[in-house]
């Protein structure tokens, strides 16, 4: 009976454990900021500058310094015949050198508590697809980004990154594009 009993407890601290780290490891972010694009075609180079580039990110933790960030991002473009869309996915994987990506839980017999670094910066690279809507071709292409979060409290940080990316698409066509952006997550 007792050893029972230690076997279905050690599965519900298991299954607890296992579901809490689930439920702070997650975070859902947004971030709007500006973004530079120069893209070369067989015809010439246009440059497009602007503020209103907009990201929904999906932030996975995947280990203590390492993250996978699903996002989609929305760009409005002004040109000369009006407002254009940009559109498209992207893959990261972000590195923490000097900080842990989520908290860092303690525990002793009498207390236990959680800590959560304030300033956690990263490295990522990440690939990116793009689609913009008068020109109807896909671009796609990997990037590079560095930037920080600021921890505000339990459930909420602040996210600023500067990124570079590098797109083909067809006929040897390029995009080379810049971001700068902020925002906010929250842990879910």
């Amino acid at each position: 009976m007792p050893q029972q009993l230690n076997r279905r407890s050690g599965w519900v601290l298991g299954l607890s454990l296992f579901s809490s780290n689930i439920a702070i490891a997650n975070s859902f972010g947004s971030t709007v900021g500006y973004y530079s694009i120069a893209a070369t075609t067989s015809t010439g180079t246009q440059t497009l500058q602007n503020f209103g580039v907009y990201r929904f990110i999906y932030d996975i933790e995947v280990a203590d310094h390492f993250a996978f960030r699903p996002a989609y991002s929305l760009y409005s473009i002004s040109t000369a015949t009006g407002l254009e869309f940009g559109y498209g996915t992207d893959i990261e994987l972000s590195y923490m050198p000097f900080s842990q990506n989520g908290p860092q839980n303690f525990q002793n017999s009498n207390v236990s508590w959680r800590t959560y670094e304030i300033f956690r910066p990263y490295v990522s690279v990440s690939f990116h697809q793009r689609q913009y809507q008068s020109i109807q071709s896909n671009y796609a292409g990997l990037g590079f980004q560095a930037g920080s979060s600021y921890q505000y409290n339990q459930s909420i940080n602040f996210i600023a990154y500067a990124a570079s990316i590098f797109l083909n698409g067809p006929l040897s066509s390029r995009i080379n594009e810049f971001q700068f952006a902020g925002g906010i997550g929250m842990k879910l």
